[in-house]
């Protein structure tokens, strides 16, 4: 299982990644995740996700864009290493890495959505596949996008 451990009394300091609350000690930091925007509704396919006003600089040119991958934390159980896939235990158990399970080591979901619109640091999107309140750590241009860089 490597050399992840809790801390606790008489441990060492240790670094975390600042993101979430409960998270696995690491004996080094690996990144501090930034949370550039939270989606705050969904309703069947299509979820708005409103940006923090100190990314709107890097909304420039994504109207552009027909497809954006959005990023995004996933508030699950880390420490979950095996799970039936798609939650059917009549299949056997597989390690996450070999799934397409939420639940992982690093809980950061992608998903490909088609963008429908935006307006000023509010996006609209369709397809993605994450709660209201989840909180959205970056978008990238998409597999479907138009332009490039």
């Amino acid at each position: 299982m490597g050399n992840h451990k809790r801390g606790g009394t008489g441990s060492p300091p240790q670094r975390f990644i600042t993101a979430v609350a409960d998270v696995f000690v690491m004996p080094e930091p690996v990144a501090t995740i930034y949370r550039i925007g939270k989606v705050t509704r969904v309703s069947g396919s299509t979820a708005t996700i409103d940006i923090e006003p100190s990314y709107e600089d890097a909304l420039l040119g994504i109207e552009g864009m027909t497809h954006l991958d959005i990023l995004f934390w996933i508030p699950l159980d880390r420490s979950i290493l095996r799970v039936h896939p798609r939650g059917d235990t009549d299949r056997p158990l597989r390690g996450v890495f070999s799934t397409r399970s939420p639940v992982r080591p690093n809980t950061i979901g992608v998903t490909t959505v088609r963008l429908v619109e935006r307006d000023g640091l509010r996006l609209t999107v369709e397809g993605l596949d994450a709660y209201e309140g989840t909180d959205v750590i970056d978008i990238k241009e998409g597999t479907g996008h138009h332009g490039g860089c």
